[in-house]
């Protein structure tokens, strides 16, 4: 086993030569690591992908006729303006965003856009497949279905980087994946997609391994590594996810663990506009706030502070200060993720080290693209 001293330096080494390495190659012991597991999927929003867990249990969103810049993009075709050259010449890295930023997900009130029920009845109905899910999804066997009704289904407002899993031989078998934004997803308490409704498949933070990746699948028109998404769990429970309305493209606040039933208007409206393009640091430039965290008090009544000497020209929040800068690291990761088995359950391996598993930016490439 290695000494806590000798990952700390192994890691340093890694982030030096401009690769971050999380978890291993192996992954972090919720499912096996692909023969391939240097391969990244293209997963379009209606591709089910390798050997999907269940048949699509997706609810498609209403017919709107508008559409903003970050939801979804159009489906692969031939002629594709994405260039593998230019993505690994790049050296680019994905952003980083918490699972609580508003917008980062988008739904339409009272709708939701999975069938958990369903999805629960196509997992159980084959106890080994029900205990493939588990292992991957890094939950015990028995509370597949606390965990399942626990989520909240969205859609992504983004393309996001995903470790996904197929099931093979009676077992969940990890992959490299980028979602396509419009994808249908459930989301647990802390903001991060626990499952992809397309194909019932458990979804975990993505892995990096040192070296190239081979692109599998075509990627979809409009595609920019650049623009690709990590989201990093918060540290504390959400009570509510701050989604963009895809009918009213106006902002609606879901309790998460809800299908859409006690939809409403947030309490603290976003600095930001609901069409703002959320992987763009330009146009989101205030770091979000867990929702439901705790209000600190008014200050007590007193004499007015005197008035700060003019700062350099920025951009206005509307009520006269410069709006932040994006924070230039995402919340800390807690050790565990909901759920997750204890020693002894029917995960293979330990539970994955903190200093490991952190997502800071998830390097986009060197890669090559192979038909």
């Amino acid at each position: 086993m290695r000494s806590p001293n000798r990952r700390r330096h192994a890691t340093l080494a890694a982030l030096t030569a401009g690769i971050l390495i999380t978890a291993g190659c192996g992954g972090d012991g919720g499912g096996q690591a692909g023969p391939q597991s240097n391969e990244l999927y293209f997963q379009p929003v209606m591709d089910r992908g390798p050997d999907p867990f269940t048949e699509s249990t997706a609810i498609a969103p209403p017919r709107t006729g508008t559409k903003s810049r970050a939801v979804a993009s159009p489906q692969p075709r031939g002629g594709d303006s994405y260039n593998a050259h230019n993505e690994n010449s790049s050296g680019r890295t994905a952003r980083a965003l918490p699972g609580s930023t508003p917008g980062l997900y988008s739904g339409t009130q009272a709708n939701a856009s999975c069938d958990v029920d369903r999805q629960l009845g196509l997992l159980t109905e084959e106890p080994a497949k029900a205990a493939a899910f588990a292992k991957g999804a890094r939950v015990s066997r028995d509370s597949v279905t606390r965990f399942l009704h626990g989520l909240t289904p969205v859609f992504l407002r983004a393309d996001v980087r995903m470790t996904n899993h197929a099931y093979r031989g009676g077992a969940p078998v990890e992959f490299q994946s980028v979602l396509q934004a419009g994808t249908p997803v459930l989301v647990d308490s802390h903001g991060l997609p626990r499952v992809r409704c397309t194909s019932g498949s458990p979804l975990r933070p993505p892995i990096v391994a040192q070296g190239s990746m081979i692109h599998r699948g075509t990627p979809w028109r409009g595609y920019r590594p650049e623009r690709v998404v990590v989201i990093d769990r918060t540290t504390q429970p959400l009570s509510s996810l701050i989604l963009v309305d895809m009918a009213s493209r106006e902002w609606i606040e879901r309790l998460t663990g809800t299908r859409g039933e006690a939809d409403g208007s947030p309490g603290v409206v976003p600095a930001y506009g609901p069409d703002a393009d959320i992987t763009d640091p330009d146009e989101v430039k205030t770091p979000a706030q867990p929702t439901g965290a705790a209000v600190p008090p008014a200050p007590p009544a007193g004499p007015p502070a005197p008035a700060a000497p003019p700062g350099p020209p920025g951009v206005s929040s509307g009520r006269g200060e410069p709006l932040l800068p994006p924070r230039s690291e995402p919340e800390p990761q807690s050790e565990d993720m909901p759920d997750l088995l204890p020693d002894g359950g029917s995960g293979d391996g330990p539970l994955p080290d903190p200093d490991d598993v952190r997502i800071d930016n998830l390097l986009i490439g060197p890669v090559s693209l192979q038909e």
